[in-house]
């Protein structure tokens, strides 16, 4: 039997591996270390022997982020810190919020960084998820970027965004088809509407258009089934004062377009084809979802679904073909 010593590296080796870990442990990420510090002087992160304790009072206050920090002078250079950079150096830090010291010793990421993709938009492990910021919460507006997921995945800033805030801080959930929200200040349920969106959300471009903004922000949130289009179908007045929906019944018709305030928009003869799928023109409507977006809509069996959104001609685009043709 082999003594244990002989299956140990030399001595000089052995100096040579202490030498190289402690070479390791030492060697710090200077601007990493200088944010560290700033937070330590803001009283926003604290030290409780080897824990990070988290002061989110002590966060809200210092606004931290409202302009770059000023991190002095490396190698001759100003250094300073943005956000993004703020989320780069510490999105591995984990915490203990200082409100919670007591209940829990154990720690929180203090950024909610997804795994994929699926995880992102999985309702029931968004609504569980426990972290201490989302990293949007260190811009002053949010950004219309991506995020990395931890498996390398991209996802869209605003997709997440809406994906956390309506099923993780306002729970929402799916009733008999309906999308309800937890309402801040009714402290109820209610249904989902692009009001509520703009009062609670509110990001830039959604009173344009709900449903332009959801297929070009929020891929994945319409992918899952976690939002649709149809929880935001909008409905105009009549002359009558009674609200109804404009829309074109494509099996009512011979032609192949529809018709919205001057402008024709091409369906299909036959066939409407969408997303490498093919849908019967006849047993589809297109209707007016807002003003300046229309949908396609296939029928079946009684039952509507929006397949497709388009964007309609603007006044000035009209102008522009207009004067072209004269």
């Amino acid at each position: 039997m082999k003594n244990i010593y002989d299956m140990m590296p030399p001595v000089r080796d052995r100096e040579k591996l202490i030498s190289k870990k402690t070479e390791t442990e030492t060697k710090k990420d200077p601007i990493k270390e200088k944010i560290i510090q700033l937070f330590l002087d803001k009283g926003i992160l604290q030290k409780d022997g080897e824990k990070w304790l988290f002061d989110y009072a002590q966060y809200q206050e210092a606004n931290i982020t409202a302009k770059p920090i000023d991190l002095g002078r490396e190698n001759g250079e100003r250094r300073t810190a943005t956000a993004s950079v703020i989320f780069e150096k510490l999105k591995d830090l984990k915490v203990l919020p200082v409100a919670d010291n007591n209940k829990s010793d154990e720690p929180l990421p203090l950024f909610n960084i997804p795994q994929s993709v699926d995880e992102a938009f999985d309702p029931e492990k968004i609504a569980t998820k426990k972290y201490v910021l989302n990293f949007w919460d260190l811009y002053q507006s949010i950004q219309r970027n991506q995020v990395t997921a931890e498996n390398g995945e991209q996802i869209k800033t605003l997709d997440l965004v809406f994906a956390t805030k309506l099923f993780h801080d306002f729970q929402a959930k799916r009733i008999n088809g309906k999308l309800i929200v937890l309402d801040p200040q009714k402290k109820e349920m209610v249904k989902v509407s692009l009001e509520w969106l703009v009062k609670n959300i509110g990001v830039d471009g959604l009173e344009k258009s709900i449903h332009g903004f959801l297929r070009d922000n929020c891929p994945n949130l319409l992918a899952k089934g976690l939002v649709k289009y149809e929880d935001f179908s909008v409905k105009s007045a009549g002359a009558s004062g009674a609200l109804i929906r404009q829309e074109k019944i494509m099996g009512n018709t011979t032609s192949s377009s529809a018709s919205f305030d001057g402008v024709q928009y091409y369906i299909g003869k036959k066939q409407f084809n969408f997303d490498g799928k093919s849908y019967p023109t006849n047993k589809l409507k297109v209707v007016l979802l807002d003003k300046n977006t229309g949908g396609v809509v296939a029928i079946d069996n009684g039952k509507e679904k929006i397949i497709c959104i388009f964007d309609f001609i603007s006044q000035e685009e009209k102008e522009a073909k207009h004067d072209q043709l004269e």
